[in-house]
């Protein structure tokens, strides 16, 4: 059973991961103490935020908020995500 200690590692050594330069080890890390759904989300929201790829933290984040709306941490990473594809405007 995950205790609390468990959850808030999960929680900082997302948050850790997402600022530095090499965050393998600390998503690792992440990865082994997320016993449940609600800590596996974010650190698989983490990896798609560091590995760049923002279509799949703004799905999976919409997906975490409906049931996690007040998580701050994955509603960070969904707002840094910048789309892939710009859409021009007619400047008409």
């Amino acid at each position: 059973m995950p205790t609390y200690r468990d959850n808030d590692a999960v929680t900082t050594l997302v948050a850790a991961a997402i600022f530095v330069p090499s965050p393998t080890e600390l998503l690792a890390r992440a990865t082994t103490l997320a016993r449940s759904s609600t800590h596996r989300q974010p650190v698989a929201i983490a990896s798609a935020h560091v590995a760049g790829d923002a279509d799949r933290v703004r799905v999976l984040a919409a997906d975490h908020a409906l049931d996690h709306p007040h998580e701050v941490l994955v509603a960070w990473m969904a707002a840094a995500a910048t789309p892939t594809t710009a859409s021009t405007k007619d400047a008409s």
